[in-house]
């Protein structure tokens, strides 16, 4: 039995498309769907060409955009709507979690 070998080789042409759409700000997620290659073969073929992406096409670190679980003040109001909105009206009941056991 011979093994098959799943390497692809990269055309000229794929390289020209996966240097411009990296510099153009694409995602590694992207990337690997559009490329129909794994995250390794992508990384490694961006860090063959030495591409980098310039200064305003950056993707900004997840820490500096949004806040941590937890980081905000806690919402009384809002907590009391939701605990509302999830009460069962009287008499209606939730199937199961208002079986006795």
């Amino acid at each position: 039995m011979g093994s098959k070998r799943s390497y692809k080789p990269w055309t000229l042409d794929e390289i020209a498309r996966l240097r411009d759409d990296y510099a153009e700000g694409r995602s590694l997620q992207w990337l690997v769907r559009e490329y129909r290659r794994n995250r390794w073969a992508i990384e490694k073929r961006l860090q063959r060409l030495n591409a980098h992406r310039p200064e305003g096409k950056r993707r900004p670190i997840l820490e500096e955009t949004s806040p941590r679980f937890g980081s905000t003040g806690f919402d009384p109001v809002a907590h009391d709507e939701v605990v509302r909105l999830l009460e069962p009206a009287p008499g209606e009941t939730f199937g199961m979690l208002s079986c006795a056991y």
